[in-house]
């Protein structure tokens, strides 16, 4: 399990600021995404589905503009990682939002098979 190998970033709903030294949390755009899933027990009407992807790109879009501002507060090291490691940012859209999205999809479809 994760947990065992101590306490460092992990991937989930919440980015948690590793830096500073009380750790705090912000919840990801993934957030309220799944949290309307849950709520209407998987996906609702076409028109619903398409309201939320919308609400989430701008949520996206939000949260990464927060995000890019904290980037640019950070040191120049983390700097440096980030503009030389392109893979690294890449990574955490992935884990962030396409890796949860499909095992939602995955799991809706099933249920209706």
């Amino acid at each position: 399990f994760e947990w065992d190998e101590g306490f460092s970033e992990r991937f989930g709903l919440y980015f948690v600021d590793f830096r500073n030294k009380n750790k705090p949390r912000y919840p990801k755009a993934s957030v309220q995404f799944y949290k309307r899933i849950i709520s209407s027990n998987g996906f609702p009407n076409q028109r619903e589905v398409e309201n939320w992807r919308r609400k989430s790109v701008e949520t996206c879009s939000s949260s990464n503009q927060l995000l890019a501002a904290e980037e640019q507060r950070s040191t120049a090291a983390n700097i440096l990682r980030l503009i030389h490691d392109p893979l690294t940012s890449h990574m955490e859209m992935v884990t962030e939002i396409v890796v949860p999205t499909v095992c939602t999809l995955c799991i809706l479809l099933r249920r209706r098979n």
